[in-house]
């Protein structure tokens, strides 16, 4: 069996496939893998270690089991993100540094966290208490945010 290091850092790199084996946790494998890949306890030291994992687990649950919105789709996206920063030398080119990465990566983890699983037409049209709290405008980004920032609150 292949380790995790090994799955994530391929160029064939399925999701799906990994998610099973993470037993459906694949996006705070994810988060955890990043974490400690790139010793942000050293790097960030005002990262806690117990605060992160309690993020990377609550973002993870805050995700809803619908087609495509889905906690492994967010994974996939940290995923690809890490690679084209890091693997490809992103990050050496724009001078990305710990603190940016890490809310780069976050930002692809929680992107669609809490996603009802229709699009804003959808919302809008349906006249669904998210349309009505964000007043029709970007009302699933703006949901999105505003869960983070919401979680982020209570950690």
């Amino acid at each position: 069996m292949k380790s995790f290091s090994e799955y994530f850092l391929q160029n064939n790199y399925d999701a799906f496939k990994i998610d099973k084996v993470t037993n459906g946790n694949l996006l705070y494998f994810t988060m955890m893998y990043v974490y400690y890949k790139e010793d942000w306890k050293t790097n960030i030291p005002e990262l806690n270690t117990v605060k992160y994992q309690t993020l990377a687990y609550k973002v993870m649950i805050a995700y809803r089991k619908n087609f495509y919105h889905t906690q492994t789709h967010a994974a996939d996206v940290v995923q690809n993100l890490y690679m084209v920063i890091r693997e490809k030398g992103i990050d050496k080119l724009c001078d990305i540094g710990p603190i940016d990465f890490f809310t780069t990566l976050l930002s692809g983890a929680a992107h669609d966290m809490d996603h009802p699983g229709h699009n804003n037409f959808y919302e809008i049209k349906s006249a669904s208490k998210l349309a009505i709290l964000y007043n029709d405008v970007s009302v699933l980004e703006n949901h999105h945010v505003a869960s983070l920032f919401f979680l982020l609150e209570n950690i």
